[in-house]
């Protein structure tokens, strides 16, 4: 798919993944993020690692976590820079958009693993990873049967050689230059913060539970 052939497309996405048009309705990424997370806040409270808190192992998952959601945030924002100025025309095929088709909920999803890893535990990545590929793909099949019925001629190319989920570094192709929409990418930066929260409130939930303020129901690897 050529730059002048780019699919047009309309942009209501939920969290939303700039390089394609989903089907209408969807819930808005901000608040879907939300929810998920509400909804994972009770159960990671009321359980512990099995690893002591200063262990080697429960540090190392904790930076590591730190890690991933670090690479989410600026990847999430590297992914609007490239669909900035060009929302509402184009399907975007550069860049992130050239290697796979999802990047943004890709960057998502390392972002939720890097939540779980901040637990102390492999249990709750493995969890918050699995719900979320869960979420996303429910939205991503949406939005290609969308654009496939909208956009045929323009988009099943690009739906054939770009994969899903998994990058393919062989399909880079870049841009001469991109126009970016700073608001665009100040938005995207400050949905992705949201990720920074976890931490501290992890840390709340062990100085409560070590306090004898929330029960611990399990532990877990």
């Amino acid at each position: 798919m050529t730059a002048p052939l780019q699919a047009k497309a309309l942009r209501a996405a939920p969290d939303p993944d700039p390089g394609v048009a989903p089907s209408p309705g969807p819930v808005r990424g901000r608040g879907a993020h939300a929810r998920f997370l509400l909804l994972a806040l009770l159960p990671i409270a009321l359980t512990q690692p099995v690893w002591a808190e200063a262990s080697l192992m429960r540090e190392a998952l904790r930076w590591l976590g730190y890690a991933a959601v670090v690479v989410c945030v600026l990847g999430r924002a590297w992914c609007s820079a490239y669909i900035a100025g060009r929302k509402n025309r184009a399907l975007v095929d550069r860049g992130p958009y050239s290697v796979v088709r999802n990047p943004l909920y890709v960057f998502s999803m390392v972002g939720l693993t890097g939540i779980g890893l901040q637990t102390g535990t492999l249990t709750w990545a493995a969890l918050l990873l699995l719900g979320g590929g869960l979420y996303y793909l429910a939205v991503v099949r949406r939005e290609e049967m969308y654009l496939l019925q909208a956009f045929p001629a323009d988009y099943r190319p690009y739906l054939a050689r770009t994969p899903r989920w998994l990058p393919d570094r062989h399909l880079w192709r870049d841009a001469p230059e991109v126009t970016i929409r700073p608001a665009l990418v100040a938005r995207t930066l400050l949905d992705g913060a949201a990720f920074f929260v976890a931490y501290p409130l992890f840390e709340a939930f062990g100085h409560a539970r070590a306090a004898g303020l929330l029960p611990s129901l399990l532990s877990l690897p």
